[in-house]
C-alpha cells in the first residue's frame, strides 16, 4: 500500500539516499544534500512529499520556499526540486498522486505559486505550464568593451552573494527590485547546498567598497556569466562588461555566454549594443515552468501592482467587474475609481479571462496577453482582452541560476 505524507527530519538519511540515486554522481549529491541542499536552505519539510511503500521511501518532490517578486509585489512560491522516483517503481503513477497531494498542502501552507525548472514532456501532467523561455547571450571576448574596468576585481565568498546581508545582498536586491520571477534571498543559508561551481568576484572602488560583483565560472573555452550587480554609478553594465572580459581573459575564454538573463536585462542590452548572438529556447512542456497554487492569493498580494498597471494604461477610466477563472478557480476583482480590488462578493462579470493553466502565465508576463491566448488558448469575453493587457502586460520574467532548487 502506498502511503503519501511529508519527510520527516529524523528520516533524511534516507531521503538524502532516495535523491542521490536518482540523479547520479552519488557521493557528490550526498555531499551536497548534506552541506545545504536541504538542512542549509529554505527547503519546506511540512508541505514536501514524499511516497512510501510498506515503511520505504519511494518518492519525493522537494518545496523550497521564497518570496518571488511581480513587479513591486511579492508572492509566496514554492520552487520544486529533487523530484525523485525509486526505479522500482517508476511508471506507476506514484507521482501523479504525490502532486495531487502537493497541491492541497502547498494551498493550506498559504503558497501563492509554484516554479520548477524540469525535464521534456512531463510537468504539463501535473498542471505546469512553460513561464519563460531559456536565453543565452553569446559574444566573442573582443567584442566586450576594451577599456579598463576602472575598478578593482577581488574574489569574494559565495556566501556574500547568497547569504550574508552585506553590500552585495543589497545591492543585489536593489538591482532587483521590480524584476518579475527573482527571488528574495536568502533561499540557501549554506552555498555548498547548492549544485554546480561558481566564482564570485566583487568591483572595488579605491576606498574598497564594493560597487558590482559578477558570479561565473568556466565551463570549456567559454565563460559563463550566472549573475551580475551593480547597474548604477559609480559600476554600471559597461564596466560590468569590461570586468568580464577580464575575467575570461584570465581563464583563457575565447566566448562568454550570459545564462538565464531575460532579454530586457540591463547587462544584455548593454551586450547587445555590440556583436553577439541571442539564443532563445522555448519548450511547450520543460525548462522553466510554473502553476498557480492560489489565483485569489496571487491576485490578493497583487492589488496594488495591479492598480499602478491600470493607472498607467488606456483602460485607466474604467470601472466594472472583472471575471478571472484558471487553475481551479474562479475570481472577480472590482475595479473602481482606478482601484484594483478581489471581491468576495457572488457576481456575474461580462467582462472575462477564461485561462485555465495559463493563468500563471498572465500572472508573471510570459508574453502579451495576446501571445498566450494564441500560445495557450487563453479566451476573452466582453472588454476581458483591453483589461489584460493593462493589467498583465509583459514582463520578462527571469530567475538567476543561483537560486535554482
Amino acid at each position: 500500500m502506498i502511503k503519501i505524507g511529508s519527510p520527516s527530519q529524523e528520516r533524511a538519511e534516507e531521503l538524502y539516499d532516495l535523491a542521490a540515486k536518482v540523479f547520479g554522481g552519488y557521493f557528490r549529491f550526498l555531499r551536497t544534500c548534506h552541506e545545504g541542499y536541504f538542512t542549509g536552505s529554505s527547503y519546506d519539510w511540512s508541505v514536501s512529499r514524499v511516497a512510501e511503500d510498506d515503511g520505504r521511501m519511494i518518492a519525493h518532490i522537494g518545496v523550497w520556499e521564497y518570496r518571488m517578486r511581480v513587479g513591486k509585489a511579492r508572492l509566496k512560491a514554492g520552487g520544486i526540486g529533487a523530484v525523485a522516483t525509486h526505479g522500482d517503481y517508476r511508471k506507476r503513477g506514484i507521482m501523479a498522486k504525490l502532486f495531487r497531494a502537493l497541491f492541497p498542502a502547498m494551498r493550506q501552507a498559504g503558497y501563492h505559486f509554484t516554479v520548477l525548472f524540469g525535464i521534456r514532456d512531463f510537468y504539463h501532467r501535473f498542471g505546469y505550464i512553460a513561464a519563460w523561455p531559456n536565453t543565452v547571450h553569446i559574444a566573442g571576448v573582443d567584442a566586450l568593451p576594451q577599456e579598463s574596468p576602472k575598478l578593482k576585481l577581488r574574489k569574494v565568498l559565495r556566501e556574500q552573494a547568497l547569504c550574508w546581508d552585506g553590500p552585495i545582498m543589497r545591492m543585489y536586491d536593489r538591482d532587483n527590485a521590480t524584476r518579475t520571477g527573482t527571488a528574495e534571498r536568502p533561499i540557501y543559508t549554506l552555498t555548498g547546498g547548492l549544485t554546480g561551481d561558481f566564482e564570485c568576484t566583487a568591483l572595488c572602488d579605491s576606498a574598497g567598497r564594493i560597487r558590482g560583483y559578477l558570479a561565473t565560472k568556466k565551463s570549456g573555452a567559454d565563460l559563463h556569466v550566472l549573475e551580475a550587480g551593480g547597474f548604477s554609478p559609480p559600476c554600471g553594465a559597461d564596466r560590468l562588461l569590461a570586468a568580464i572580459r577580464l575575467l575570461a581573459r584570465r581563464a583563457k575564454c575565447g566566448k562568454v555566454r550570459l545564462i538565464g538573463f531575460a532579454y530586457d536585462h540591463p547587462l544584455c542590452r548593454a551586450l547587445r549594443a555590440g556583436d553577439c548572438s541571442v539564443e532563445m529556447h522555448h519548450s511547450r512542456s520543460g525548462g522553466a515552468m510554473a502553476a498557480a497554487v492560489s489565483l485569489s492569493g496571487c491576485l490578493r498580494q497583487m492589488q496594488a501592482e495591479l492598480t499602478d498597471r491600470l493607472r498607467r494604461s488606456a483602460m485607466k477610466n474604467f470601472t466594472g467587474p472583472l471575471g478571472i477563472s484558471g487553475a481551479g478557480e474562479a475570481v472577480v476583482l472590482d475595479i473602481v475609481g482606478g482601484k484594483v480590488r478581489v471581491t468576495s462578493k457572488q457576481r456575474k462579470a461580462r467582462n472575462r479571462i477564461v485561462a485555465g493553466p495559463a493563468v500563471a502565465r498572465l500572472l508573471i508576463g510570459s508574453a502579451e496577453p495576446a501571445a498566450v491566448a494564441l500560445q495557450s488558448g487563453v479566451r476573452f469575453s466582453g472588454r476581458g482582452a483591453a483589461l489584460a493587457e493593462a493589467l498583465f502586460p509583459k514582463q520578462w520574467p527571469m530567475h538567476y541560476a543561483l537560486d535554482h532548487f
